[in-house]
């Protein structure tokens, strides 16, 4: 498959389920389909977030999710009235803690 039908099947993907997985060999082109993708998801005013977990943090619990929610931008948010978000050290509960009550 090339590269343009690649990006083209990724976006009717993205455009219909609101989401894709990328998969490749090591210096297959993922990264640079990726910038293609998120170029033109933000030359629409999309939001777009990236998320590369560095090594230490790909075996801790949660460390992905705090690093993807912190990295959402205020003003996305603000169409959400009344929510409450809160990302980084303590927003997600340690392995075997109970939750506040």
């Amino acid at each position: 498959m090339g590269r343009s039908e690649l990006l083209d099947r990724l976006h009717q993907t993205l455009r219909s389920h609101g989401r894709a997985v990328l998969t490749g060999a090591p210096g297959a082109g993922r990264s640079a389909v990726l910038d293609a993708v998120a170029a033109t998801a933000e030359s629409r005013g999309e939001t777009v977030l990236r998320l590369a977990p560095a090594e230490r943090d790909r075996t801790v619990a949660g460390a992905a999710a705090t690093a993807l929610l912190a990295a959402i931008p205020t003003a996305a948010l603000a169409p959400l009235p009344g929510m409450s978000f809160r990302a980084g050290p303590g927003s997600l509960p340690a392995l075997g803690a109970s939750p506040a009550l």
